[in-house]
């Protein structure tokens, strides 16, 4: 499950998260675990595996995305905990009615609870040994500037920007992930515990070390990332932007 709960906006292209999915389901139809050697044809362990994988994958995404917005409980083990519950719920009906169906009929209520429990357990398992390896990480993680603690999983990755969106600030690494975390853009700021970067804008914060250029359009300035993004530069903060060098 990609480290058990990988961040909810992750940007995979399409054409690559589909390549991964086939890849994985041609393994699985191979393998036939779980019974499905002798239950499925080839292709229909292929068809069952991949729809599988794939509501999988839609699942985790859902997971994060309502983990981050509506989570109730603070901290990586809060965070985990929430993630294995609020993935059980999603995924247990939609995996139970596929392997109903290519088993021949729905179950009964007892074996829906079976199936979800089953899952349930895995998912929390997954959470532990995620948990655990976060502790293994806790250096190296205390070694970076607080804001890298609210982010949901341990990264190598470099906060390029911080952009406020209402009650929220979206965190975007220059691995291409990006996470939303409930908090001011001050605060957001001041747990970057002093990282070289200034705001553009009253609602956008760079770093300094993944600046490349600055380019003016139709009378609007903005500072381009790394990654080819424009962030824009306002008349309040034009001053800071020119005083570090960039226009």
């Amino acid at each position: 499950m990609q480290g058990a709960f990988p961040p909810s906006k992750t940007y995979t292209s399409w054409g690559l998260r589909l390549l991964l999915l086939t890849g994985a389901a041609i393994i699985f139809a191979l393998l036939g675990p779980f019974g499905t050697y002798e239950a499925l044809t080839l292709a229909g362990r292929f068809v069952y595996w991949f729809i599988l994988l794939a509501a999988a994958d839609v699942c985790i995404r859902l997971t994060h995305r309502i983990v981050e917005r509506y989570g109730v409980v603070s901290g990586r083990a809060g965070h985990l905990a929430q993630c294995a519950i609020c993935f059980t719920i999603l995924f247990s009906p939609s995996a139970w009615a596929l392997s109903s169906l290519f088993d021949g009929g729905l179950w009964d209520l007892s074996g829906f609870v079976i199936f979800a429990g089953n899952i349930g357990g895995l998912a929390a398992t997954m959470g532990v040994l995620t948990f655990f390896f976060w502790g293994a990480k806790e250096d190296e993680v205390r070694s970076r500037a607080r804001l890298y603690d609210r982010l949901p999983l341990p990264t190598k990755a470099s906060i390029m920007r911080l952009t406020v969106d209402d009650h929220y600030v979206d965190v975007y690494l220059d691995d291409g992930t990006q996470h939303r975390v409930l908090m001011r853009l001050t605060d957001a700021i001041r747990e970057m515990d002093g990282a070289p970067g200034f705001c553009t804008h009253r609602s956008h914060w760079v770093s300094t070390e993944h600046i490349t250029s600055a380019v003016k359009e139709k009378n609007r300035e903005f500072v381009v990332l790394a990654d080819g993004t424009q962030v824009p530069v306002s008349k309040t903060y034009r001053e800071d932007v020119l005083a570090a060098g960039f226009l």
